[in-house]
């Protein structure tokens, strides 16, 4: 020890205490000492004479050792004590050590004092260091924890074992979400995998990394981030962890964009800039500034404007300019200036302050422009204007008999606002085309009461034009005299202004009728495109059932029940096929007004069950509950109608709700009110915007014509629904918003066969789910199972195994998370993403990777589309099993 201990004894007998100090010197320790017998002497030394160790009796006539003991605890729990006693039970030597005592000596034994206090002093020594190590790691964690900066700390593998408060808060991950993964699930596909490669081998190197990331947050949105990743080297030299300390750079990256931007736009100004500094010398100029004064910016550096020049402009007005630019304000000017080959030219001048954070003048910015031209045509102006009244009477008649109005006005202004003019003169066309009699020397406000109301623009104009001598041409339809007029104003002198006009409302109102022509053939060429795209997709993919499965039949390998399963398939593609041409056909001869109404004697209730037992054997959606409700005993619903196009009604509707609705309910039916039948089909599914339900019920009209459509057909069932329901007397309505399922009702006539009576019954069905399907090595992107299953049916012969993707977005994820397939037969028309869209994103990342088109696409143009995307080759739908394998083949060789 370098410094004498200083030893605090609570002893009430001196020659104790005397012979503990000599056993205490015995053993070589510097020291200095007190010695105390009362409570109070005990407590006051321990705060002021603040030993480095306590030697306490145990008994004291007044005081004893475990009370001391306590005090110590409580004050100074730091500080070393050691009971010295005479005797002592095993007991209380035990509760003196349970209750924080470091040893006991007993006085018969006190050569083992110097022991004792080395021990005890080593102890509180290691307590103390390792206390101030946990405080010196709170401190840092908490610096980690509560650092404005985002720290990951990962293992050598790179996955993280911890994230601090600001990284979950910047990414939206929470910190279990973190753990054991890669920081690579941030990852936007922005930053080259050569630069994660680079950062890789740098950090294992034992270097450190710095750069810049553009990483995808949790929701999606992106953000740009400064990094720093270094190795943790242990004692011995090896990598234990990375650490990495980020930065959110995304305010600063689009501020750089924003300074770019605005850069760009003052460099590529059609006006002239300057920028100059507080005390008027110039710091910058743009392009146009050389354009417009052939100086460039190292011959202006420093200077002042020629405007800054005393005795360029009168003393009062600079003096004044100055004033007005120091208090923060503009100053505006037109005057005569020099280029540098000494050319005079009119400029128009613009100079404001610029103020700093702190509310100062920083800088000036000076924005000229060149208005020779326009101060050339004003002259002209003036000149013909001074030509005019010389030869007014010769051009009298000619102003008499214009086609176009005419009239000169003064415009009366009220604290800077034009609120009224005066008529001074009008001709003949003026008062034909306006229908106002008798108007020289009366405001407009007297022939026309309210006008300003009405027609407030034209005040807004007039004012303008007469403040800034502007000419402007304009078009507005006039409320007050209901007529759409074309007007020409200018300003010949201070406060006055000249309109010449015409009628020009036959002409707006034959614009607007071309118009709304134009943009009804524009739609109705939309939707014959969209209905032709359709179609072809529709009809084609029954057919590529049919031709491909009719072809896999006549191959004998295959089993009974596999050619049983085909004969299913190609049964329900003719149906399909048969649903589709059937609709087009009917839709056809109920426009041409042939569709006839066969009225007969039909039993509702048994329309309405084989509507429902015909969707719930094909209803294939668990999460989706069919059922529907009667309103008739079955002996009394039997009605006189068309049950053909009643049925054909009912499924139209049922089965858009089934196709429209994920998970809910559908439920349809009927009620009787009064002398009509109301029938309903009510959905919890996508639901209709408001804006397009009358729409809907256009033919070949889709809600999503697109190529990413999530659902199929060709936009015939609502036409043709409504045409059958008008056909059978009825009308249809529809109440649905977005999100909310939609609820269709339409009525028929009731015309009943015999006395009914109104009943509520519901019959209820589900169905069961339907299973995964999953394979590997030739991936199959087709979101129509049917046509996915053909294709592997005519690859069963290859020792390929296939996976199946039922969209391009399941497609990219399987292609980052697996190896790589040999091929890809990709469809081009998908829900979520198409194929085009898709092959964009494969060859971005996977050139290399052979992919061919599956396509319902078959004209020329279509071909070359999918060609210039990037496919490698394209398989036309019907798919031709050798066609098909010829293709595949040529890339597997």
């Amino acid at each position: 020890m370098n410094n004498p201990l200083q030893i605090l004894i609570l002893e009430d007998l001196i020659s104790d205490a005397d012979l503990l100090k000599y056993e205490i010197s015995k053993n070589n320790i510097q020291y200095t000492h007190l010695v105390v017998e009362t409570e109070n002497d005990y407590k006051d030394a321990v705060l002021k004479f603040k030993p480095d160790i306590i030697l306490s009796d145990y008994s004291l006539p007044t005081y004893n050792g475990m009370l001391a003991l306590e005090y110590r605890n409580d004050v100074a729990p730091e500080i070393p004590f050691i009971l010295v006693t005479g005797s002592l039970n095993e007991e209380i030597a035990v509760d003196i050590m349970k209750h924080g005592a470091d040893d006991y000596v007993l006085k018969e034994h006190l050569t083992r004092i110097g022991t004792a206090i080395a021990g005890a002093c080593e102890k509180h020594a290691l307590i103390r260091k390792k206390n101030e190590a946990e405080e010196l790691l709170r401190i840092v964690f908490m610096a980690i924890d509560q650092n404005p900066a985002s720290i990951v700390i990962t293992d050598t593998k790179g996955l993280i074992e911890y994230v601090n408060p600001k990284f979950t808060a910047l990414t939206g991950y929470s910190f279990d979400e973190l753990v054991g993964k890669k920081p690579g699930i941030l990852r936007s596909g922005y930053t080259s995998e050569s630069e994660y490669k680079n950062l890789w081998n740098t950090i294992s190197s034992g270097k450190t990394w710095k750069g810049e990331f553009q990483n995808l947050k949790k929701n999606g949105d992106f953000y740009f981030e400064s990094a720093l990743i270094s190795p943790i080297i242990d004692e011995s030299g090896t990598v234990t962890h990375y650490v990495a300390v980020k930065e959110d750079i995304s305010q600063n990256k689009l501020a750089e964009k924003k300074i770019k931007l605005l850069n760009e736009a003052i460099e590529q100004s059609p006006v002239s800039i300057v920028i100059t500094d507080s005390e008027g010398k110039i710091e910058f100029v743009n392009r146009q500034f050389t354009v417009q004064t052939q100086y460039t910016l190292e011959e202006v550096s420093g200077k002042s404007p020629r405007i800054f020049n005393r005795g360029h402009i009168p003393d009062d007005e600079y003096d004044q300019m100055w004033n007005m630019l120091k208090a923060g304000e503009r100053w505006q000017l037109e005057y005569n200036n020099r280029k540098k080959d000494g050319t005079f030219y009119w400029e128009s001048l613009n100079i404001s302050p610029l103020l700093d954070h702190q509310g100062k003048i920083a800088n000036y910015i000076l924005v000229t422009e060149d208005i020779s031209a326009k101060i050339f045509m004003l002259q002209n102006l003036m000149e013909s204007k001074e030509i005019a009244e010389l030869n007014e009477k010769r051009y009298r008649s000619l102003f008499e008999n214009l086609i176009e109005g005419f009239s000169l006005c003064k415009m009366i202004f009220e604290d800077d606002i034009p609120v009224d003019f005066v008529y001074l003169e009008v001709n003949h066309s003026f008062e034909n085309l306006t229908g106002l009699k008798n108007v020289i020397g009366k405001r407009v406000s007297e022939v026309i009461p309210r006008i300003r109301e009405s027609d407030s623009r034209l005040f807004e104009i007039y004012g303008r034009v007469v403040k800034t001598g502007k000419h402007e041409r304009f078009e507005m339809y006039v409320e007050s005299l209901k007529e759409w007029f074309s007007v020409s104003v200018y300003s010949p002198e201070k406060d006055y202004f000249v309109t010449v006009f015409d009628v020009i409302t036959q002409r707006k109102n034959t614009e607007e009728i071309l118009i709304h022509a134009k943009e009804k053939a524009e739609e109705s060429d939309r939707l014959k495109t969209a209905f032709l795209h359709n179609i072809s997709h529709e009809i084609r993919t029954p057919l590529n059932a049919i031709i491909g499965f009719s072809s896999l039949l006549a191959n004998s390998d295959f089993q009974q029940e596999k050619k049983d399963e085909f004969m299913n398939i190609i049964d329900a593609s003719n149906n399909q096929l048969l649903a589709i041409i059937s609709g087009i056909l009917s839709l056809s001869t109920l426009e041409a007004g042939q569709e006839k109404y066969i009225e007969q004697e039909t039993n509702l209730n048994e329309i309405v069950a084989t509507v429902f037992n015909q969707f719930n054997v094909g209803h294939n959606n668990p999460a989706v509950k069919l059922s529907y409700k009667t309103a008739l005993l079955s002996r009394e619903s039997v009605v006189l109608t068309d049950p053909v196009k009643l049925m054909q009604i009912m499924v139209n509707l049922v089965g858009n709700a089934l196709k429209f609705t994920a998970q809910g309910e559908v439920q349809f039916g009927y009620e009787v009110n009064m002398d009509i039948i109301e029938f309903f089909v009510k959905d919890t599914g996508i639901g209709i915007p408001e804006e397009d339900h009358v729409r809907i019920f256009e033919r070949f009209r889709q809600l999503d014509n697109s190529a990413t459509r999530k659902f199929g057909g060709i936009g015939l069932g609502l036409a043709l629904s409504k045409g059958y329901i008008e056909l059978l007397g009825g009308s249809v309505t529809l109440e649905s918003k977005p999100g909310n399922g939609s609820l269709f009702r339409f009525t028929i006539p009731f015309k009943p066969v015999k006395d009914f009576q109104v009943i509520d019954g519901v019959n209820e069905n589900s169905d069961s789910e339907l299973a995964a399907f999953q394979s590997k090595s030739i991936l199959v992107v087709e979101d129509d199972f049917n046509s996915y299953l053909l294709i592997e049916n005519f690859l069963e012969s290859l020792t390929h195994n296939i996976i199946h993707a039922e969209n391009g977005q399941v497609a990219v994820r399987l292609l980052e998370k697996r190896e790589l397939p040999v091929l890809v037969l990709l469809d081009i028309m998908m829900p979520v993403m198409n194929g085009m869209d898709t092959i964009g994103i494969i060859k971005k990342h996977y050139p290399e990777l052979p992919v061919i088109a599956v396509t319902a696409y078959a004209n020329e143009e279509d071909l070359q589309e999918i060609k210039d995307a990037g496919f490698d080759d394209y398989v036309s739908k019907p798919i031709r099993r050798q066609v098909l394998m010829n293709k595949i083949r040529k890339y597997l060789e």
